[in-house]
């Protein structure tokens, strides 16, 4: 906890909290990279669950490389919203079942890439995914979803 405490009174803290760009850009930032982050991955997840199907599994594969980087662009923005209430958010059971579900979603999403950049050739020949790979994304859209909403809760629970 001490660790935190000292986090919470750095400048870039006071800087996030304080300034007028600090925490209107850090929320802008996380706002677009969730956007690009999670708007892909539910794509290619619906394009897994057979709708979308114009949207070519090659295509997919070039666009999670964004999907990536906008959940980059959400690490480094969340940390910096994050440093300035530390101490309170690790209390805080709605951030707390958003970063459990975060991990999840990342692991999920990681796996289904895998499994894209290995298998989708034989999809797109054959049209079809398999079952088990299906059950999958719509668990990550559940997943997703869950860490949005319980991201959004944290300023109305606790």
């Amino acid at each position: 906890m001490n660790a935190l405490q000292w986090l919470e009174e750095t400048e870039f803290a006071d800087w996030v909290l304080t300034s007028y760009v600090g925490f209107p850009l850090m929320l802008s930032l996380h706002a677009v990279g969730m956007a690009i982050a999670v708007g892909l991955i539910l794509v290619m997840n619906l394009r897994l669950l057979g709708l979308f199907e114009f949207v070519s599994f090659s295509f997919l594969r070039r666009a999670l490389v964004a999907a990536w980087a906008g959940l980059t662009v959400n690490f480094l923005s969340g940390t910096a919203l994050f440093i300035p209430r530390g101490v309170e958010y690790v209390g805080d059971r709605a951030f707390l079942t958003k970063i459990t579900l975060i991990l999840i979603g990342v692991s999920a999403t990681a796996a289904l890439h895998i499994r894209l950049e290995r298998d989708s050739v034989s999809w797109q020949t054959d049209a079809v995914v398999p079952s088990n790979t299906k059950l999958w994304a719509a668990a990550s859209v559940m997943i997703w979803f869950g860490a949005i909403a319980s991201g959004r809760l944290i300023a109305y629970v606790d």
